[in-house]
């Protein structure tokens, strides 16, 4: 609406000029269509980085259970550790009293209980850390959380993938490459829309004038006709910018190959070293019940039963810092395939719960 004054009107007729105009856009070659297109892409986009900063927070909060599990039990194992070194000294002092042994061959004893009480109270300086980082990765007071957290360390065989198959499930699931895919396709989307901007809009007008006492009707078709670059410049840049996500793409894609074949290897490796473990611990468990016959028999002495139990106590420590390894690995895994495998990861109730 545009009114008009007349200053110096003509005798008897009104100063006042009105005028109404209506213009009606018609769009060409779809460019409503490819704005929503890549509305609607830019939206997925969004919703998929949101899953992978979900995925980011589960990773954090899987570690940080993790280091605190592991430094609990860590802090039981040589508390084991301790008391069975403590054993073992103390039958060896009774040998030193007796004169039976020196002071010189008692002495590594008494620097390893040193030891491990120093690796007792660095256990539990961690466990407490550990408790704090879990709070903040959750989101929790740190009052919150029980004193303790557990964990199954057992991880089931179907969890164990091939190659190939790990590859796939990545490569079409992960969150973070599904999100640069949809940028991707928004990039195609906005060089389509400045494709289709070479093609001029049409607008449909009609007005209505009151022209100091005469009324006129008006109507009319307008259009931009690109004569020069046809839109050329715009059509360069989004080309460059559809080639910029392109690359992102292809090289997020290698990325993620590259992290599942190195999460795989290091998967299997400590599988390996868990399994070998496994077995020397056996060894050293059938070694101590021989030893232990043998006293039985009055072969050896007490000192050497208990000489070979505290080596299994610390032998139970190196067999569990391997399974916090493999589970370590395990994480990796998860986190190259953004999948969750078979792996329990729980927080034991507070006391005050039933």
């Amino acid at each position: 609406m545009t009114p008009e004054y007349t200053v110096n009107p003509a005798s008897g007729v009104t100063p006042w000029i009105a005028t109404i105009q209506f213009d009606l856009p018609i769009e060409t070659a779809g460019k409503r269509g490819h704005r929503m297109a890549r509305a609607r892409q830019l939206s997925e986009a969004a919703r998929l980085r949101l899953g992978d900063m979900a995925w980011q927070v589960r990773s954090r909060v899987r570690v940080e259970l993790l280091d605190f599990h592991d430094a609990g039990r860590r802090a039981e194992l040589l508390s084991r550790q301790l008391a069975a070194q403590q054993r073992a000294f103390a039958a060896m002092e009774t040998k030193l009293s007796l004169g039976s042994a020196t002071s010189a061959e008692i002495a590594p004893a008494r620097l390893a209980l040193a030891r491990t009480r120093k690796d007792i109270a660095d256990a539990r300086v961690q466990s407490d850390e550990a408790r704090a980082r879990l709070a903040v990765a959750i989101g929790v007071p740190l009052k919150s959380l029980p004193p303790s957290a557990s964990l199954n360390a057992e991880i089931s065989t179907d969890a164990v993938l091939a190659s190939a198959e790990a590859r796939r499930r990545a490569l079409t699931s992960r969150a973070d490459l599904l999100a640069a895919l949809a940028e991707y396709a928004s990039a195609e989307t906005a060089l389509r829309l400045e494709i289709a901007k070479q093609y001029p809009d049409v607008h449909l007008g009609t007005g209505y004038q009151f022209d100091q006492g005469e009324n006129k009707w008006a109507l009319g078709v307008t259009a931009e006709i690109p004569v020069l670059n046809r839109n050329q410049g715009p059509i360069a840049e989004a080309k460059a910018k559809r080639a910029e996500a392109a690359a992102r793409v292809l090289a997020l894609q290698a990325r993620i190959a590259g992290d599942v074949d190195r999460a795989l290897a290091a998967w299997q490796g400590t599988q390996m070293r868990s399994d070998a473990l496994e077995e020397f611990r056996a060894a050293q468990e059938s070694r101590v019940k021989s030893i232990k016959a043998q006293f039985d028999a009055g072969a050896v002495e007490s000192l050497d039963v208990l000489t070979a139990e505290a080596e299994l106590a610390g032998e139970e420590l190196f067999h569990w810092e391997a399974r916090v390894k493999a589970l370590r690995a395990f994480g990796d895994l998860e986190d190259a395939i953004q999948f969750p495998l078979s792996l329990d990861l729980t927080l034991n109730p507070r006391r005050s719960e039933p």
